[in-house]
């Protein structure tokens, strides 16, 4: 009699431990940004945000953890990120929430874009039968150059003052009222000075030269009085 109570009680436990990782399906709903079909800058930040549902059969306690994936995709390099966090408020089936899952993130390539969420489960509940579906959209992202400026220039005590709107990495030529170049140097910095000892004085062009073939001419004057 106890040997059949003992199975018994066995077998209920089983099922018990069977009821309690029962799978839970999660949904991605939508992706609230970036938003689709729009054209971003590579100078701006942007959140990752989803709306995403419990489909139950099961709650979601506030203390769980959703384990998220996000894969952000161009036609040359794909970038995966796991992201866990807390629904932080108790999700019963069909509840729906929004979460921001990456801040400020920046897409630093000039390129067509595909990101993608799905919900890997729970901490709770690890199976979940839609970990394959995916939400997805696509934009595209262009680079918001900015072009190199000249802020000041001028001669003196045979130094050329220089100061640019940016720091630059670029070949400097400089050329005298007839076109002929007589001086080259190499600037890596925003602002600076450059010997050079001018023949004449007169007006010289100077041009600059940057390693992705953007040019910047700008004149000063020597006065040698």
């Amino acid at each position: 009699m106890m040997k059949k109570l003992y199975f018994l009680l066995c077998i209920l436990f089983s099922m018990q431990i069977e009821a309690q990782v029962e799978p839970n399906k999660m949904d991605v709903l939508s992706i609230l940004s970036p938003q689709p079909k729009y054209n971003y800058d590579s100078s701006a930040t942007v959140d990752i945000i989803v709306r995403y549902r419990n489909s139950g059969p099961n709650y979601i306690a506030s203390t769980d953890t959703i384990y998220f994936v996000v894969e952000v995709a161009n036609s040359s390099n794909s970038y995966y990120y796991n992201v866990n966090i807390p629904p932080k408020a108790l999700l019963s089936q069909g509840d729906a929430k929004n979460d921001t899952l990456l801040f400020d993130y920046n897409f630093p390539e000039e390129s067509s874009y595909s990101l993608c969420v799905s919900i890997e489960g729970t901490k709770s509940f690890q199976l979940n039968d839609s970990k394959n579906k995916s939400k997805c959209v696509n934009f595209v992202v262009n680079l918001n150059e900015i072009k190199t400026k000249v802020e000041k220039l001028f001669y003196a005590n045979n130094k050329i003052n220089f100061r640019f709107n940016q720091k630059v990495n670029a070949q400097v030529h400089v050329y005298d009222i007839s076109g002929k170049e007589i001086f080259s140097s190499r600037v890596n910095q925003k602002a600076g000075e450059l010997d050079f000892a001018a023949p004449a004085s007169g007006f010289y062009l100077l041009r600059l030269v940057e390693g992705n073939g953007n040019t910047t001419t700008s004149k000063f004057i020597v006065s040698n009085k």
